[in-house]
């Protein structure tokens, strides 16, 4: 399935877009090989004239004229975390739409398909320090809460606004459920820390019996290639304020090797201590994003 997520801006509401691009990723995995990773039921077959027409898929019939009954797995309850990184940083991206924008998509989207599970769902955000906490719960209406107020984060200005990621995730660690799912989204910028410390912090959470996935929105080409037009520029860290004058010819390639090397770092400490962390270009299609979820929620069952 590819969906560009630059459609939300038109639909204007991401629990409408969140739907759309459930139904269609469902759909789309059923006729994968990953078929078994779906997390409403767990296959399709065809429909048996005389049989009660109660789990007939509607929706796929009109799709392709033809009966099927959802034949569903045992009800599970799963515990999930959705944590946020909110700061300035978060809101860096192209012009179409920032790394939280990205986010906030993905997050309301996870929130759809967990629901369909009736699995509980709680949300943080950070950046400075804890700035949101929510109920976990698995009813539709407290889903629809969590979307609404991702929608509502979305809106609101942040302006210089660092993070201290390592502080707030240790805190994080102190509050969630054991065997929970906790799904970070984060760039993973911390100027305060050093990439051991972040992932001391991750692996916090990960101690009392909790899996964690680590989304790492980049983009890739002004964020780690710096694709700059040939010409002086004067840019501004949105975290700071502070602003430099730069010839991108001069600097990129030296600019590039410090970037994948501090990438590299992180993604082999993650490795080392075994952490989940999917790094993606916030212009990646959505159905190689919530595979790994649906992968690492299919282990928990």
């Amino acid at each position: 399935m590819s969906i560009d997520l630059r459609e939300v801006k038109q639909y204007g509401k991401l629990s409408f877009f969140a739907k759309q691009a459930v139904e269609g990723f469902l759909i789309g995995l059923h006729k994968s090989p990953y078929k078994g990773f779906s997390v409403e039921f767990a296959e399709h077959k065809s429909y048996i004239a005389g049989e009660s027409t109660r789990h007939i898929d509607w929706k796929l019939y009109g799709r392709t004229d033809k009966l099927y009954t959802k034949e569903y797995d045992e009800e599970t309850n799963l515990r999930c975390y959705i944590v946020i990184d909110s700061s300035s940083s978060m809101r860096f991206g192209n012009k179409n739409f920032s790394k939280l924008d990205f986010s906030a998509i993905i997050s309301s989207t996870l929130i759809q398909l967990l629901n369909k599970q009736r699995d509980a769902i709680g949300i943080y955000t950070i950046d400075e320090e804890i700035t949101y906490k929510s109920e976990v719960k698995s009813s539709p209406k407290h889903a629809n809460l969590l979307i609404n107020y991702l929608e509502s984060l979305l809106n609101k200005k942040s302006d210089n606004i660092s993070t201290n990621l390592v502080e707030s995730l240790h805190q994080i660690a102190q509050q969630i459920h054991k065997r929970s799912l906790v799904i970070i989204f984060s760039d993973l910028i911390d100027r305060n820390n050093s990439p051991e410390e972040l992932i001391d912090a991750l692996n916090h959470i990960k101690y009392s019996n909790n899996e964690v996935i680590i989304f790492q929105p980049m983009d890739v080409a002004q964020e780690m290639d710096l694709d700059l037009e040939n010409k002086p520029h004067e840019l501004t860290d949105i975290e700071t304020g502070k602003k430099i004058k730069i010839s991108p010819n001069e600097i990129r390639e030296s600019y590039k090797k410090n970037s994948y090397n501090w990438m590299n770092k992180i993604k082999d400490l993650s490795a080392k201590f075994k952490l989940e962390l999917i790094q993606v270009d916030i212009n990646q299609n959505i159905d190689q994003i919530l595979l790994p979820f649906l992968i690492k929620r299919s282990k928990m069952k």
